[in-house]
């Protein structure tokens, strides 16, 4: 399996944690990102934000995850905030009509 993912973390405080994500967002990689958003979901802070600037890919399972944790972080009363989504991931987003459950920012 390769590591398509790299995960940089920024914490600022306990209320909000940045990720920098690198790469692919893949049925390899998501996993690795699962678990760490399930427990940032579960454990804190309050609001996580995900910089897609140089994502360059996301398949099927990349996009349920972001899927599924949302609703884990709403569950939680957490946010989770995708941010400098490439064109081609909205796009993506947009033609699987997943886009208005996302919150992201261009």
């Amino acid at each position: 399996m390769n590591d398509t993912l790299k995960i940089a973390k920024e914490i600022s405080n306990d209320i909000i944690a940045q990720l920098l994500l690198t790469g692919e967002i893949n049925r390899y990689s998501v996993e690795k990102l699962r678990i760490l958003l399930v427990h940032m979901a579960e454990h804190g802070p309050k609001t996580v934000i995900l910089f897609m600037d140089d994502i360059t890919l996301i398949d099927s399972s990349g996009v349920g995850l972001l899927i599924s944790v949302k609703k884990l972080f709403k569950d939680h009363s957490n946010y989770l905030v995708i941010k400098n989504t490439p064109k081609r991931i909205r796009e993506i987003f947009q033609l699987l009509k997943v886009h208005d459950a996302l919150i992201y920012d261009i």
